[in-house]
């Protein structure tokens, strides 16, 4: 009896491996080009700092705790988040002897499949186990995770702990031992990128309050401890040592840098505006706006889908709308609302297929065919998944000019003063180069001129001009160098 159910058990299975391994494969096909090639295309800036500290440990030996973003000159080591996704990358650049380029993106892409396959499970379990390979493959195809599930982002690995997390909630029952993991899996997505946790953490609140019908006072209290405590011990060991007038602040949750990260007065007053938008830039991402919405609506109104569907927007709504500049300003801010929104678009699917009278030959047929023609629409549409097709399928796999001209006519083991690029470290990072870079655009020139100062400058050879740069901050700087000649385009040197 044991060994025929054992068999049966294999025979359900045996077609859902083969499905999504399939899967798996052709997406991974889609993501070549974009994994071979070097950093560039959307928030190529965010990728350079994350692949900063490994490039990094490669070059210098590995140091846990120090992750150097060197674009601050002597001031070099910025924790400015938990490190684990550097970490790992860094391990699997030591393991497959690959560059920093290439081993955030191979991470990124694992931790696109494994979230891929946990939706899956989730949608198996409500829906059946052909619908859960429908979700791998809305989540697989979809241009948004094409592009940046093969980026060097640590939301991807926030957002697999997350998933991991609702996993566990959704299936564990009774057993306390999975509560553990539960608990850990939440930390870990709050140490990594904390409005992923919030996300979660409300999906599964909502789920919680539906279920028992009144307010889940021990399931909130669950939920603070696994975000709240790390997230403030972290960030204050992360910013130890770092004044205010450090120029390093700027990328720190402090009260000057609180309207970045959350919002401003009229943000919030707008929100409901803003959140349709962003709702509908990554709807056009995944499928196109309309049918998004369309199915959305139906899973949410389902007698069977509906206390999931509900809990998930919910989940994304509040962690938006807490974060609401910087889910504005920044698309990948959204990537941990990509699984949730395939998990209630498959329901909806679901639930619109079992009014219609289809035998077994045409509902799987239709399956097979909605992922491929929801990537078609999305990257056809103009918008943003028509963007994220073009530079998947287009990679720049070269460094710009300007890094060019650094890389030809600077002295590797200097510092380099960068004027007019802001924060941005992927030009440093394209020319492997260690500098100071100014953010003379905004309010902390002024600091920053201070600290460059104070610093030795038998350390620094050049200055690098960027076409922003202002006459009055480029002279200012200069004279801080005062043998300074023009040896190129941009170029200043004075060794």
């Amino acid at each position: 009896m044991v060994a025929k159910q054992s068999k049966q058990r294999l025979n359900n299975v045996f077609p859902w491996i083969i499905g999504a391994s399939t899967v798996i494969l052709v997406s991974g096909y889609f993501r070549t080009l974009t994994i071979k090639a070097s950093i560039y295309g959307d928030y190529e800036f965010r990728q350079s700092q994350t692949a900063w500290p490994v490039k990094f440990w490669l070059e210098n030996g590995f140091d846990a705790f120090k992750p150097v973003v060197p674009v601050r000159g002597s001031s070099q080591v910025w924790l400015l988040e938990f490190p684990l996704f550097q970490w790992i990358s860094y391990y699997i650049c030591q393991l497959f002897n690959m560059s920093a380029d290439h081993g955030v993106k191979i991470l990124g892409f694992i931790c696109s499949v494994l979230i891929g396959l946990l939706i899956g499970r989730i949608v198996a379990k409500s829906a059946g186990e052909i619908y859960g390979l429908l979700a791998v493959a809305l989540y697989l195809f979809s241009p948004f995770s094409l592009w940046w599930g093969s980026t060097g982002l640590i939301d991807s690995l926030a957002t697999l702990f997350a998933v991991a997390c609702l996993y566990i909630f959704l299936n564990r029952e009774t057993a306390k031992f999975w509560l553990f993991f539960e608990f850990l899996f939440l930390m870990l997505a709050a140490l990594v990128k904390p409005n992923v946790a919030i996300m979660y953490a409300g999906t599964i609140f909502l789920f919680e309050a539906i279920r028992i019908r009144k307010f889940p006072v021990l399931k909130s209290i669950f939920l603070t401890l696994a975000i709240v405590p790390v997230t403030f011990l972290w960030s204050a060991f992360s910013m130890s040592g770092i004044s205010e007038n450090d120029p390093r602040i700027i990328w720190y949750p402090t009260s000057s840098m609180r309207y970045w990260f959350f919002g401003t007065t009229e943000q919030y007053l707008a929100a409901p505006l803003s959140l349709i938008e962003i709702f509908a830039r990554t709807f056009q991402a995944i499928g196109t706006s309309e049918i998004m919405v369309l199915i959305l609506l139906v899973a949410t109104l389902s007698s069977k889908y509906w206390r999931l569907s509900l809990a998930s927007i919910f989940g994304i709504t509040v962690s938006w709308g807490i974060f609401i500049n910087l889910n504005i300003v920044h698309s990948y801010y959204q990537i941990p609302a990509v699984p949730l929104l395939v998990i209630v678009a498959t329901f909806g699917i679901s639930a619109l297929i079992e009014k219609v009278n289809l035998n077994k030959v045409q509902s799987r047929t239709l399956l097979t065919c909605i992922p491929l023609a929801a990537l078609l629409l999305s990257a056809t549409e103009p918008g943003f998944g028509n963007s994220y097709w073009q530079k998947i399928r287009n990679p720049m796999d070269s460094n710009s000019s300007f890094s060019d001209e650094i890389s030809k006519n600077t002295q590797p083991g200097t510092l380099i003063v960068v004027t007019g690029y802001s924060n941005d470290p992927t030009v440093l990072y394209e020319a492997n180069r260690y500098g100071y870079m100014f953010d003379d655009s905004a309010g902390m020139y002024d600091n920053e001129l201070k600290s460059l100062s104070m610093q030795d400058p038998s350390l620094y050879c050049s200055l690098a001009r960027g076409e922003s740069t202002s006459e009055d901050h480029l002279n200012e700087i200069l004279s801080l160098f005062p043998e300074a000649t023009q040896i190129s385009n941009h170029i200043y040197s004075w060794c």
